[in-house]
């Protein structure tokens, strides 16, 4: 993250590679410089909003914010 990012579940969640669970109803906040990837719970849909200040940057340059609804 190049800026905090600030991310509201609203439906379903998600599990963080470090196991951190995220579920409906809950702010998640990433600060500046970290890093994380995330898989959504295999028995649900995952619905959120998300504001990043600053942009993020991906490791696989072929990947882009775009590609997260695929």
């Amino acid at each position: 993250h190049l800026g905090t990012e600030y991310m509201l579940v609203l439906d379903g969640g998600f599990r963080q590679d470090d196991g951190t669970e995220v579920h409906a109803g809950d702010l998640h906040v990433m600060k500046e410089g970290s890093a994380h990837g995330f898989t959504i719970f295999d028995d649900e849909t995952c619905i959120s909003a998300a504001v990043i200040y600053g942009g993020v940057e991906f490791e696989d340059p072929a990947v882009s914010l775009g590609d997260i609804g695929k």
